[in-house]
């Protein structure tokens, strides 16, 4: 009997050790091979012994069970489980990456939506001026000494810059992207530059009857920057706090040394930024939604363009902003001097 079991194993493939019993119909045991334990917890499989047999009496039942079932069970679909679990986080993988995908095309779909509608309210209405310009001069019912030849010329020609600056800065954004951008760096004082660019824009905050305070209290604001990509950075934190300020403008620059940086302050009592906008403002093309409402010009190239040369200088930019509460951004440059020449303990 128990070569008559293992040849039908074999035959149907089932190379495992088993154990079988014999037993009557009142369960007396007839036979049971050498390791047979019968209170075994295994599954038994249980089988009349005869039962072809014409006799109406068939007191015989074979009960096998595999000792190593569970072995031979993982052992037998191993590779197959094994290939089942990588293809299937392979699935899981392919649709949490489409799915990403997705996201982000929709994303830079609803960018493009933006920026396209950002670049319509810039340029239409230097385009529009410059066409009434026009049609203007070559009014022939207007007399030539009604016309002020001389100031329609300059609005064409205060436009016609507008537009060539709109469309610089566009380009330069693509260059940056390209990894090109070509740093030309040399030894400057923050505080000057700051100074400089403070000096050009208080006509500005004037016009708006506005306020901007100096704590230029760094003691070795030393950097080497490129200057022209530097001064952009300033002047284009303090052009946002003159726009996004409620009423006048009330602005503070202030310069710090804090381990081996110069911190840059620039805080303004603004519209402010929630916290839902604050790590996006940083992305291209990107402006805090504000509606149907177009109050405050620009493509959202402007803090973009800060964190790409900040980054190239190997420094850092934070920001601190509630909503109508005001916004303060704090630029980390390294400073030119050896760090333990500075004064750790200087602040504002």
């Amino acid at each position: 009997l128990e070569e008559i079991n293992r040849k039908e194993f074999e035959t149907s493939v089932i190379q495992t050790f088993f154990q079988f019993v014999v037993v009557a119909d009142n369960e007396e045991i007839i036979y049971k091979s050498d390791y047979f334990h019968i209170y075994s917890e295994r599954k038994k499989f249980i089988r009349k012994l005869f039962p072809y047999d014409r006799s109406e009496h068939q007191p015989h039942y074979l009960s096998i069970y595999f000792p190593e079932e569970n072995q031979y069970l993982w052992k037998s679909i191993g590779f197959m489980a094994a290939t089942s679990g990588v293809l299937t986080l392979i699935v899981i993988f392919a649709f949490g990456y489409t799915l990403l995908i997705i996201l982000r095309q929709k994303k830079i779909t609803e960018i493009r939506n933006n920026f396209m509608n950002n670049m319509t309210h810039e340029l239409k209405t230097p385009i529009s001026t410059i066409s009434l310009a026009s049609q203007m001069l070559n009014d022939h019912s207007i007399p030539t000494h009604l016309k002020n030849i001389d100031h329609l010329a300059s609005v064409i020609e205060d436009e016609s810059q507008r537009l060539s600056y709109q469309v610089e800065k566009v380009l330069k954004m693509s260059i940056f992207d390209k990894g090109e951008m070509r740093l030309k760096q040399k030894q400057l004082d923050a505080n000057e530059v700051i100074n400089s660019v403070v000096k050009s824009t208080l006509i500005q905050i004037k016009n708006k009857n506005g306020y901007l305070v100096k704590n230029l209290d760094a003691e070795y604001p030393i950097v080497e920057v490129d200057e022209v990509h530097f001064t952009n950075v300033i002047f284009n934190l303090l052009d946002n706090a003159i726009k996004y300020s409620k009423g006048k403008p009330d602005i503070t620059v202030s310069t710090r040394n804090e381990k081996k940086y110069v911190v840059i302050s620039i805080a303004d009592k603004g519209i402010g930024i929630s916290k839902e906008y604050q790590k996006k403002i940083f992305d291209k093309f990107f402006r805090v939604p504000t509606g149907n409402v177009h109050n405050v010009k620009g493509f959202g190239l402007g803090l973009s363009y800060v964190k790409i040369v900040i980054d190239a200088h190997n420094g850092k930019i934070e920001i601190e902003s509630e909503p109508d509460q005001g916004t303060r951004f704090d630029i980390y440059i390294p400073c030119a001097q050896p760090s333990s020449d500075i004064n750790q303990n200087t602040s504002v």
